[in-house]
């Protein structure tokens, strides 16, 4: 008896980890066992294992959780592999080359005035990002004209760059 017992824990053991557990239904009174994942009524332990090996639906389901549990819970190691700062380099490098401003984008910045102007800041150290602030400090004989310029650039300004640009 002792055997039969052990047995049919080990059953149970294996239906558990793959998501079939006892069933209660109301509807379903010959089915003594569920599937979680395909929302699928078995009738007996031969049934319930035969869905564990033969249905491709069942299947798929289970290899995504094992996915999504991988995703989860990750590898626990501690310890960087030398792949690691590899990737994290590639990805650091794909990220500036993705968000930095170009050769282009420096040349426009550095030649949108017609005054005499002193950048300071990420645009002249050229470490800004496309969406960093143009910095700098202008000095003209005539402050009028460069104040209208500034008013007509914020008027025709279509993407809202320039708004707050100006202290």
């Amino acid at each position: 008896m002792a055997g039969m017992s052990q047995q049919r824990e080990s059953w149970q053991y294996l239906l558990e980890f793959n998501c079939i557990f006892r069933s209660t239904s109301s509807e379903y009174l010959n089915c003594k066992y569920f599937c979680n994942l395909c929302n699928y009524h078995c009738k007996d332990v031969e049934h319930s294992i035969r869905h564990l090996e033969r249905d491709d639906k069942h299947l798929k389901l289970m290899e995504l959780k094992k996915i999504a549990l991988d995703f989860k819970f990750g590898p626990t190691s501690n310890n960087p592999t030398p792949r690691h700062p590899d990737q994290l380099d590639k990805f650091l490098s794909n990220l500036y080359h993705a968000v930095s401003l170009s050769p282009e984008d420096y040349e426009t910045r550095e030649t949108s005035t017609k005054a005499v102007a002193k950048m300071y800041g990420s645009t002249r150290t050229k470490c800004a990002l496309l969406t960093s602030d143009l910095n700098i400090n202008v000095r003209t004989d005539r402050p009028v004209e460069v104040l209208k310029l500034l008013h007509k650039m914020m008027v025709e300004d279509e993407n809202g760059l320039l708004i707050g640009w100006v202290a």
